[in-house]
């Protein structure tokens, strides 16, 4: 093995807790274009293909999760503008009733005075 291969492995041994998979993959082997002048192309296989698809389909499986959460996180917002706007109808119905009770010292003095003007 040599020491970019052993490199290679020392690092995947870091990423992974999974033992490193063989080095000897076989290349992978793309055929000359039709054109005639270039070259096959070949591509040696590599064990990160494998450690990066596994991380592909663990990042595929987190998104699925969040965008679940976001969605229940949408429905629980909608659930409280709704909810909001249910309280601030209500707000504004109290406040243009001429008989509710006032809540406050402030609103108990106008209600007095307008009691008062009232009767005179």
């Amino acid at each position: 093995m040599s020491s970019s291969e052993s490199l290679h492995v020392s690092i995947l041994s870091s990423v992974s807790s999974d033992p490193p998979p063989s080095l000897s993959h076989p290349p992978i082997h793309i055929p000359a274009g039709s054109g005639g002048d270039s070259a096959p192309l070949v591509i040696l296989s590599s064990p990160t293909v494998s450690l990066s698809t596994s991380l592909l389909e663990d990042v595929a499986a987190e998104n699925e999760n969040l965008e679940g959460e976001v969605d229940s996180l949408a429905a629980m917002i909608t659930t409280l503008t709704q909810q909001v706007k249910q309280e601030q109808e209500h707000a504004a119905r109290l406040a243009g009733k001429v008989d509710a009770k006032p809540t406050s010292v402030t609103s108990w003095k106008q209600a007095y005075e307008t009691q008062q003007t009232k009767m005179t």
